[in-house]
């Protein structure tokens, strides 16, 4: 199983191979467990992970389609996105936060 976003914002575990709702992403676990923060300075969003895992989150965050956000780039722990600007990255931050769980 992995966990999914469901269309109010709250979490619900699916099966894989199930196709989830249209703008709905399936986050694995995994994927989720290694972000460690997730933080806006101007219009960059800097996702710290723990080593060896910012590549997939980078993946994972590019599957996303993210509107207003230009495009990523991953190292062993961290991973820089770029939005079109600072108020967009704000939001972005916010979503992603959300979207993966973080409280920090």
């Amino acid at each position: 199983l992995v966990k999914g976003v469901t269309g109010r914002g709250t979490y619900k575990y699916v099966s894989p191979g199930a196709k989830a709702n249209v703008g709905t992403p399936v986050l694995n676990s995994a994927i989720t467990e290694s972000i460690v923060h997730i933080e806006a300075a101007e219009n960059i969003i800097v996702v710290k992970t723990f080593s060896g895992m910012a590549n997939a989150v980078g993946v994972c965050v590019d599957s996303l389609h993210l509107a207003g956000l230009v495009g990523s780039v991953a190292g062993d722990d961290t991973v820089l996105l770029v939005a079109k600007s600072s108020a967009i990255a704000k939001e972005l931050e916010v979503e992603l936060k959300k979207d993966f769980g973080i409280s920090k």
